[in-house]
């Protein structure tokens, strides 16, 4: 009888087992089934108010952040463009010296023996082709996105995701900085902050960590090992602001270094303001102009 009894014990755990692993395909196939394709998620996003030429310019992992947040708010971006030379001059590229500062960046390189595949040009070749939110610069581009969030009884809540990608390989490869920095009447809500780190290899993508991910009072920055292949990386964060604002504009402001030389750039950041020391390389600036409300 013991004998039987533990052989029908045997045969209802392995009947369980057997029922746990049939739910539990059952739920990893409905899974990958409701899981979202990117055009799925493109037209999630058009209906939130983003336009072709924000959708073209987001990752994947933005897009999918952008779609479990609200409706896009109401910005506007300005960016500029400086390079700092050798000898320690800055200047701003425009359209009028573009030509002029490449030649003399060039120069630069070549003097340094350094090998630089990035290259820049008017033609635009990265992901934000053609976009109005942000910046393509030859292989170089970045944009900020801003998502409205939840309204609470006194504040609005919006959630910023601050993006670059270099859409071919980059040989001056040491450690770019990414930040962005608020107003006052922004307060960051603790424990959103995030970002994400990947390129694209000869065998596929490969997803790296985020180090020195470092919070502030006014803002948010991390540091980039930046791996030589298509490297595309951002940083997240969910603010509030003060329904008493609601009217007005508030600002965001980004930034983001690419040195020429194995330095690591110190960004300081205050109220919707980020500095540094001088280095040589290339550095973006840009504001984001958020119209307060719902």
């Amino acid at each position: 009888m013991k004998k039987l009894g533990l052989i029908l014990l045997i045969m209802v755990v392995s009947l369980v087992l057997s029922l746990n692993t049939t739910v539990a395909s059952a739920t990893d196939k409905q899974n990958n089934d409701t899981a979202l394709s990117e055009e799925d998620m493109n037209s999630i996003l058009k209906e939130k108010g983003y336009n072709e030429s924000d959708i073209n310019s987001a990752s994947l992992d933005t897009k999918k952040k952008l779609v479990e947040s609200g409706e896009k708010a109401e910005y506007e971006v300005e960016m500029v463009e400086t390079y700092t030379s050798l000898d320690g001059n800055t200047y701003e590229v425009t359209e009028e010296n573009e030509d002029k500062i490449n030649k003399l960046r060039q120069n630069d390189l070549d003097s340094m023996s350094v090998n630089q595949s990035k290259m820049f040009s008017t033609s635009c070749v990265g992901l934000g082709c053609g976009f109005e939110g942000g910046k393509s610069d030859g292989t170089w581009s970045a944009n900020t996105f801003v998502s409205k969030g939840r309204t609470l009884s006194n504040e609005y809540e919006y959630t910023f995701m601050t993006d670059f990608n270099w859409s071919s390989n980059v040989v001056a490869n040491f450690t770019d900085t990414i930040a962005t920095a608020w107003e006052r009447d922004f307060t960051a809500v603790a424990n959103t902050e995030g970002g994400y780190h990947y390129y694209i290899a000869p065998y596929g993508m490969e997803v790296m960590p985020v180090p020195n991910l470092e919070s502030d009072i006014y803002g948010l920055k991390a540091k980039f090992n930046i791996a030589g292949q298509k490297d595309a990386g951002g940083i997240s964060q969910t603010l509030r602001v003060p329904k008493s604002s609601t009217g007005t504009t508030s600002s965001l402001v980004g930034a983001y270094a690419h040195p020429y030389s194995p330095v690591e750039i110190g960004f300081s950041i205050g109220p919707a303001s980020i500095t540094n020391k001088e280095f040589w390389g290339d550095k973006w600036t840009w504001r984001v102009n958020v119209t307060i409300g719902e």
